[in-house]
């Protein structure tokens, strides 16, 4: 192959003899070339470009070059690359200018080649060169300009097509999609007839397959268009992004569907609220409201505030929006952080207003001792925690009594809490929890005045051997769980109360009095070890006496003397007499009392169940969802037996739901609790209306774990038809529901109503 000229046209022929194509005889090289060129001739381009010296930056009469001709001209799309491709390195063909001040760049564009004009962008860094205006007429000038416009699109896009729509979106440039509306267009009947491979060539050309994307998904309209559902599906298919039809989305005035449509056609909502941090949109706080779910939303912002700017964090923790946000979205922002250890980030989110309450309430269930150290570090406040557990009775203090002991190793201060608890003797039961929890003595006695410090240091240590012994019944007994030491405590305090004493005689001789001579001295001796609280005792009598147990573990309850129901059930007392009585009496207090008092959830509803008594199991688990103080509902009980396996009873439960399920497996999806989501699915839980229900309701995060653990989309789809919903209905044809599988889900008697929803020829 000879070398390329940078000389003025070569003037000597070609040898007629030796040239295979007529066409070229008696020509000169460059002459030649453009012969060829003008042809469209790449075997003839191929051969001048491999035979002959020829000069690709001289220009022809028309000031251009072969480069520029080829392309103004329209020629084969070989040709054009082969003469880039020869070129380079040697020649500044690529950025040269015609008598017009066109590059070639600028005429792929001008001529709607965008394939070329991406391929100059990215392989030959092409540019746009502005000058030589003089030789252009009004016309040509205006047209020149726009080019000059469209040009620049591309190369902020760096050569990619779909950052370069986002910018021309986001700076309203809207001559630049009119550009494509052609092969837009081709595209677009392309997927509505099926040809998929046929589109797929059509966006080789130059075509942005996630804009029509979102073009089509952009209705204004109330119609349900299967057709339409069916080009959008094809559009995914032939290669439309969703994450990049959500950025186009979000640059553009769509609608609040479209946006939420492609976040369940998995648009990575995380990736594109980076985006828009960094870009700085004015509309950030709409998007995060309106659109994000909570893991997008917070997978953003721990990442943004971790690896690049924690300013961008204060921002947002700072903006009105932020502040609209419930708690849980900011945990799931704070609490990988906290888990993370990074307490820089960590304290500026709290300064700027997050509140770090529940998240840190949540670590503290979990015991991440670290995380709760990392919140504390960051300026998280735990007066509010310590507050709430103090505003609860002793005999209730079972489910703090851990957290505390969490709060402590963590470095959380309750000095204060402690020394408040010595001022009333009533509290007294507190300040033994917190010793028992591990607060230090000395450090409360630092906020004493000297003068006082000597009658609070003889309370306390008073106190402190109360625990001691706790502690020390409990290690002989071969437990190592502070909730004993804590039943214990509470126990006792109730028993040093003089009616309690009274009663508890009382109660003894009742039960003492009901014996058979042959149960009296068991009995009487179990009687004894639970007034004087002998756990030692207890633990070995119990089980050998479960009549005088189980009557006793009813006084308690039914007295609500938690802490001593607690050592009866820890003891190994049946609780089947005491449901006994409740199922009787319809009682459901006396239930939930009984699961207060430690009896395990899973025990209590099981036998309800077990004994023909489904309904009263449901009004247990409702009662317990309303009473004050006691956390038991239909999603709580689920997830119990869920985590511990008790499908048989699963599946007796989730059809008393009033929705057979179908808001617990949304919650459960929502909280990304995938194995209670599955476990609820494979118990008959009605997925197909919780998708319905949560695509409606603007869950994403729920509906998309719901289609992860196989929701039906076309049972989805009949309830949306049935309700007289046609934007969700679209939505779901769009996420591949199934129409006339959806038909044979409707109520006959619905039908009629349905039908009108649809256009006359969708379905069968």
């Amino acid at each position: 192959m000879n070398p390329l000229s940078n000389s003025q046209p070569t003037t000597h022929l070609i040898n007629p003899v030796n040239c295979p194509f007529d066409y070229l005889a008696n020509l000169s090289p460059d002459e030649s070339l453009r012969a060829a060129i003008a042809q469209n001739d790449f075997r003839g381009v191929s051969y001048v470009l491999d035979n002959l010296r020829v000069d690709l930056a001289a220009l022809d009469s028309n000031g251009q070059n072969p480069i520029h001709s080829a392309i103004e001209h329209d020629r084969d799309d070989h040709i054009v690359e082969l003469l880039i491709e020869r070129s380079r390195g040697s020649s500044n063909a690529i950025h040269q200018v015609d008598r017009h001040g066109y590059t070639p760049l600028m005429l792929a564009v001008e001529h709607g080649n965008i394939r070329l004009a991406l391929s100059l962008i990215a392989n030959d860094r092409a540019a746009v060169r502005v000058g030589n205006d003089a030789n252009c007429s009004e016309a040509r000038l205006a047209l020149k300009r726009q080019t000059i416009a469209h040009t620049e699109i591309l190369l902020e896009g760096f050569g990619n097509l779909a950052a370069s729509h986002k910018y021309a979106l986001r700076q309203r440039v809207d001559s630049f999609e009119r550009l494509f509306s052609d092969r837009h267009a081709a595209l677009a009947r392309a997927c509505e007839t099926g040809h998929i491979e046929e589109a797929k060539a059509i966006i080789k050309s130059g075509a942005e397959p996630s804009l029509v994307l979102m073009r089509t998904l952009d209705r204004r309209d109330n119609a349900v268009s299967p057709n339409r559902a069916a080009l959008a599906r094809n559009l995914t298919l032939a290669g439309a992004d969703a994450t990049t039809a959500l950025e186009h989305a979000i640059a553009t005035n769509t609608t609040k569907l479209t946006k939420q449509t492609l976040l369940l056609l998995r648009a990575a909502g995380n990736e594109v609220l980076g985006d828009l941090l960094r870009w700085g949109s004015t509309h950030v706080g709409g998007i995060v409201n309106l659109l994000m779910s909570k893991k997008d939303w917070s997978d953003s912002l721990v990442s943004e505030a971790i690896n690049s700017n924690p300013d961008i964090a204060y921002m947002w923790a700072g903006m009105e929006a932020m502040r609209m946000e419930t708690t849980t979205k900011q945990d799931h922002v704070l609490m990988p952080l906290a888990k993370g250890r990074h307490t820089h980030v960590l304290g500026i989110l709290i300064r700027a207003g997050m509140d770090a309450h529940t998240s840190l309430l949540r670590l503290l269930d979990d015991g991440n001792t670290d995380a709760v150290r990392s919140l504390i570090a960051a300026g998280a406040d735990v007066s509010k925690v310590l507050t709430k557990m103090a505003s609860h009775q002793p005999e209730s203090l079972t489910p703090w009594i851990t957290k505390l002991q969490v709060l402590i190793q963590a470095g959380g201060n309750v000095s204060k809490m402690l020394l408040d608890s010595t001022k009333d003797p009533s509290a007294l039961p507190v300040a033994k929890l917190l010793i028992a929890a591990g607060a230090r003595i000395d450090d409360a006695l630092t906020l004493v005045r000297e003068d006082e410090r000597s009658h609070v240091r003889e309370i306390l240590d008073s106190a402190a051997q109360d625990v001691a012994d706790a502690n020390t019944m409990m290690h002989d007994s071969g437990l190592a769980d502070i909730t004993f030491v804590e039943n214990i405590l509470a126990a006792r305090e109730l028993r040093t109360q003089a009616d309690n004493r009274e009663l508890y005689e009382s109660v003894k001789q009742q039960i003492t009095d009901g014996l058979e001579d042959k149960d009296r001295p068991a009995g009487s001796a179990l009687l004894d070890a639970f007034v004087k609280l002998d756990w030692n005792a207890l633990k070995t009598l119990v089980p050998a006496n479960q009549k005088v147990a189980a009557d006793l573990l009813l006084y308690t309850v039914e007295g609500l003397d938690v802490p001593s129901s607690r050592l009866l059930i820890q003891a190994g007392t049946d609780i089947s007499p005491a449901i006994d009585v409740a199922i009787a009496d319809q009682n459901t207090s006396l239930v939930l009392d009984l699961i207060n008092a430690g009896a395990s959830i899973h025990s209590v509803l099981s036998y309800i169940v077990d004994s023909g008594n489904p309904t009263f199991a449901k009004e247990v688990i409702q009662e317990g969802g309303e009473s004050s103080g006691f956390e038991l509902n239909f999603f709580n009980t689920l997830k119990f037996l869920a985590n511990n396996g008790d499908e048989p009873l699963l599946k007796k439960l989730v059809p008393l739901s009033s929705t057979n399920g179908s808001f617990e497996l949304i919650d459960a999806c929502a909280q990304g609790e995938m194995g209670l989501a599955r476990a609820l699915v494979a118990a008959g839980a009605d997925a197909g209306k919780a998708l319905y229900i949560a695509i409606s309701s603007e869950l994403i995060d729920a509906a998309i774990a719901l289609m992860d653990v196989g929701a039906d989309r076309s049972v989805a789809l009949a309830a949306a038809l049935s309700d007289g919903e046609p934007l969700v209905a679209e939505t779901l044809l769009v996420l591949g529901a199934d129409l006339n599988v959806a038909l044979t889900h409707v109520n006959p008697q619905q039908m009629e109503t349905v039908r009108e929803l649809l256009p006359a020829n969708a379905s069968s």
